[in-house]
């Protein structure tokens, strides 16, 4: 295009849009040149703990709710408040217009006023949350027309070369739109005026009625695209508002046009960081107050570079320091019952007992994650001794029992529920009691021999494995001849079951056997006043929460996980509950 057809361009453009107009020595950001900047995170010990946080650079903040990942990004900002950009967490996401309602004096006001509240209540309170998306607005069509201003200069100048260069570079609505295409964002937005526009196939309607998700991908777009150089951005909660699948891509492609910045994210979100490639995280477990002051935060920092399989950063991310690895599903009995057994621990279902002794065995020999101390819990599923002791010597621990359920279900603790269900209702605990054991154990007669023969094979698999020749027979060439008396084993576990159901000693026979797979454990839930299994074991739960003698009587089932897991003071107090 020739050189007064551009400008011609843009005096058209300057007199439908005012805001290009913008005098630069009005409105410029403060631009500083990138640099390091080092985090020194007091950890209580004296000598704080330093980060060095590069341009360029993303190192995410992880960690449960309530352990201080915002009073940290607070505590950062309010130490040098104009080094840093925020993006709080509970940041407003409505605006009522798409028009640009701040002149450039109001612009520098504002940051200014933003700076002086965010140090005061930044951490809990958004200071004007409705002039921080006039200013967002404001900041990307300022940015636009600034584009334009510098190709008109080029093109007044006769400066060719300029003029290509620049005409051939994106500007921030060309890269928010691009961004949006690449994380599946199906709109756009368009500069008209002084105004901002969104089209969606061939909708053209305001900005501010485009969808929740939309409007806070926008706003973090306008806010990091515009910020000067050198910045360090604090963003606390990026997924609010948006589904997982685009947050991933929106936020690692938006962060990397900013190769001039860096960035400090906090998240729930355990996929972001495993899905940035590069970036590092900082575990937070806790931090100690002194009021509402944080005085200490007690964190660890994964490094990019740690060798660690994608499936275990997944786990211990978010996770506590010490990681219990348990089967079944995160749905399953398993997991609510042990994070109630294990207080303070981060309980992870990990699916059957190899899966579980993977993960124990994965994390204790990854050296980068030297602070994640590992175990794990499996059923007893009639393991022998010696194989207990085994698997304890790698920290994995059995429980004594085929399954959970025995947990749930033993005795004791039906008696407990029986009684307090009974207060409830007015029903009569022993009755019910009596009742529950009897139609449970007549529940399991047709079953018995089902239910030895499963118990049998488990057995045999053992034996199978045991005489399973080993790597010194294998090299000799030998022949190895394995054998079993399989029906020994079966009549063995059919003579064993009868007798344990002519004893009536129903625990033996829910720890022994696959019982769960009978209606026994549905009998003994209705028995004892309850709709179903689900209800029974749900107050089983609340049970254990609120009886400190009855979750000792269940944790000394598991007295050697519980000596490995456990602080000493926890650990104590499971032994001697009426002390603690």
């Amino acid at each position: 295009m020739h050189f007064w057809l551009w400008s011609a361009a843009l005096r058209r453009q300057e007199r439908k849009c005012p805001s290009a107009r913008y005098s630069l020595l009005e409105y410029q950001p403060q631009v500083r040149p990138p640099m390091p900047i080092v985090l020194n995170i007091p950890n209580g010990t004296g000598a704080p703990t330093p980060i060095t946080i590069n341009p360029g650079e993303i190192l995410f903040v992880l960690g449960a709710n309530g352990v201080g990942k915002s009073s940290l990004l607070h505590q950062i900002y309010a130490g040098n408040p104009p080094a840093y950009q925020r993006i709080s967490a509970h940041r407003q996401t409505w605006f009522s217009s798409n028009h640009v309602s701040l002149t450039a004096r109001d612009r520098l006001e504002r940051g200014t006023s933003f700076l002086h509240n965010d140090q005061i209540m930044g951490r809990w309170n958004e200071w004007n949350p409705e002039d921080r998306i006039n200013v967002a607005i404001f900041d990307i069509v300022a940015a636009e027309n600034r584009a334009a201003q510098d190709i008109a200069k080029a093109a007044r100048r006769g400066d060719s070369a300029e003029v290509a260069t620049l005409a051939a570079k994106a500007g921030p609505i060309e890269t928010l739109n691009t961004l949006f295409r690449l994380s599946n964002l199906p709109v756009a937005v368009e500069l008209q005026g002084d105004s901002l526009f969104a089209k969606r196939g061939d909708n053209r309607y305001g900005v501010e009625k485009l969808s929740d998700g939309e409007r806070t991908a926008l706003l973090l777009a306008a806010t990091v695209l515009t910020a000067p150089a050198g910045k360090v951005f604090l963003i606390d909660e990026p997924e609010r508002h948006l589904h997982r699948s685009i947050i991933s891509p929106f936020l690692r492609l938006l962060l990397a046009q900013r190769q001039d910045c860096a960035f400090l994210v906090s998240t729930h979100e355990v996929m972001l960081p495993v899905e940035t490639p590069q970036s590092r995280t900082i575990l937070l477990r806790g931090c100690t107050y002194n009021g509402e002051t944080a005085t200490a935060f007690d964190c660890a920092v994964m490094d990019s570079s740690a060798s660690v399989p994608d499936g275990l950063k997944i786990d211990i991310l978010g996770a506590r320091s010490t990681v219990l690895f348990v089967e079944g599903e995160a749905t399953s009995l398993d997991k609510p019952l042990y994070s109630i057994v294990f207080p303070g621990v981060s309980i992870i279902a990990k699916g059957g007992c190899r899966d579980v002794e993977q993960a124990v065995a994965g994390l204790s020999g990854a050296n980068a994650l030297h602070w994640v101390r590992a175990f794990g819990l499996v059923d007893g599923d009639r393991r022998p001794s010696e194989e207990i002791t085994h698997l304890q010597a790698k920290g994995v621990y059995a429980v004594p029992a085929v399954s959970v359920e025995a947990i749930y279900y033993r005795g004791e603790i039906q008696a407990l529920v029986a009684e307090r269900q009974a207060k409830v209702d007015g029903g009569k605990a022993q009755e019910r009691l009596a009742k529950a054991k009897s139609d449970a154990l007549a529940a399991i007669v047709p079953h018995t021999e089902r239910l030895a023969r499963k118990a049998a094979e488990a057995t045999i698999r053992d034996l199978y494995l045991r005489q399973a020749p080993d790597k010194a027979a294998i090299e000799a060439n030998a022949k190895h001849d394995v054998s079993i008396d399989m029906k020994s084993v079966v009549d063995t576990e059919l003579g064993r079951l009868g007798q344990t159901m002519s004893a009536g000693n129903l625990d033996a026979i829910i720890a022994g056997y696959a019982v769960r797979d009978t209606p026994a454990l549905g009998r003994l839930a209705t028995n004892l006043g309850f709709r179903d299994r689900e209800q029974y074991e749900a107050a089983v739960r609340k049970l254990l929460l609120d009886d400190p003698i009855a979750l000792a009587s269940v944790q000394q089932l598991f007295a050697a996980a519980i000596a490995a897991c456990l602080p000493l003071s926890l650990a104590a107090a499971a032994e001697n509950p009426v002390a603690a």
